[in-house]
């Protein structure tokens, strides 16, 4: 209800308040006395969506968190989400869609259960709510019945809340297990990784960053009567990203999945040094052939924009320590063609303990926006 007041601007929902607001805020007062208006509810409104929104930033953040370790973890890996559900208001919206593209990027499926299990909607007030009475026309003129529509708002209240853990789970792959009480068997079909898993990548033409919600169909075009579960849409960015944010983003999205994909020519060595029997040093060098990115001419130098991230994991696929390097290349002509001819070898050390590592470095260029992530095995004897 305070959704529809204060972002959407419903007339309805804020006639409902007002004359909520002045059968059981304002006493025997009647309306031209009452001195709770429209502002009041705004304030209010305002207020509540804070409140919600603050909450459900909170538990994505969690759920986010989660989602980075299991995503460096080996082997097939399923998240099992109980909740009662959520609303997620304007604020927050593109927010939710982020989490749910790093679960699909890092392979990870979710699977959501709502904690209310088999639910009739109440349209019922709290418990301490006033009873319901037909309006009362000296204090509201119009004859709102503001219970009744305050009803209607809290079913869809009641079903939104779990349309967002079906959308979570449509969105990975996973199963959205709802209206059932037997939460243990829920749980146990939850916990069961999919047989078999497809992901289909959509790139949208010419995005425009409205921050709307966009639609998305996926159908099956030979006939045969297959049930269909996919995401329903996608969110675009409120704003346009700042191009070099956006670039560390990607990288450490990808850096936390165990996956290697080649888009650009790098190459990944390792070497370490022991000072003791208890301690090392792990180098790590990444080497990017030049001659093979393009480059933006600017002011006679040749330009591109590199972002490196560097990680190591232990055996367990644990994180252990990782690094970020920017590379703004702008070079002249003779600086590109020593660089075509050697490369470009960014070097970073790690203090690490005897023991067998992941070590895997991300490379992502500004011009074709393409994105390279190696993996190497690293073993520092004892």
């Amino acid at each position: 209800m305070a959704d529809l007041i204060y972002n959407k601007n419903d007339r309805l929902a804020l006639q409902a308040a007002l004359a909520d607001a002045m059968a059981n805020c304002c006493g025997p007062l009647p309306l031209p006395v009452c001195p709770i208006g429209r502002n009041d509810i705004l304030a209010n409104a305002q207020r509540i969506l804070g409140l919600g929104d603050r909450n459900t930033r909170l538990g994505s953040q969690a759920l986010e968190r989660v989602l980075q370790l299991l995503a460096s973890a080996p082997g097939q890996r399923v998240l099992v989400y109980v909740s009662p559900g959520f609303i997620v208001g304007d604020a927050i919206q593109w927010t939710t869609g982020e989490a749910i593209e790093r679960a699909v990027r890092a392979g990870v499926v979710v699977n959501t259960i709502d904690a209310r299990g088999l639910y009739t909607p109440d349209h019922l007030p709290d418990i301490d709510a006033p009873p319901r009475e037909p309006p009362d026309l000296a204090k509201d003129p119009s004859g709102t019945d503001y219970q009744g529509i305050e009803g209607t708002y809290r079913m869809q209240a009641q079903f939104q809340s779990g349309v967002v853990l079906g959308e979570i789970a449509a969105g990975t792959g996973g199963t959205y297990f709802h209206n059932r009480n037997d939460l243990a068997k829920g749980m146990s079909q939850a916990l069961a990784a999919p047989g078999v898993t497809y992901v289909l990548g959509f790139s949208p033409q010419n995005l425009k960053a409205d921050g709307k919600f966009h639609k998305l169909q996926i159908a099956v075009t030979n006939g045969q009567e297959y049930q269909v579960q996919a995401r329903s849409g996608y969110y675009a960015p409120a704003r346009p990203a700042d191009p070099e944010e956006t670039a560390k983003q990607e990288v450490r999205l990808v850096l936390f999945s165990q996956d290697e994909m080649v888009n650009l020519p790098v190459v990944l060595k390792t070497q370490f040094f022991k000072p003791d029997a208890e301690s090392a040093q792990l180098s790590v060098l990444t080497r990017l052939d030049v001659g093979g990115i393009r480059f933006r001419k600017v002011e006679g130098r040749s330009c591109n924009y590199v972002v490196l991230a560097t990680a190591v994991f232990d055996d367990n696929g644990n994180f252990i320590d990782g690094q970020m390097r920017e590379i703004d290349l702008k070079l002249k002509d003779a600086s590109l063609e020593r660089y075509r001819a050697n490369g470009i070898t960014i070097k970073i050390d790690f203090k690490l303990k005897p023991g067998t590592y992941l070590v895997r470095s991300v490379v992502r260029d500004s011009e074709e926006e393409q994105i390279t992530a190696r993996n190497a095995v690293a073993v520092i004897p004892k």
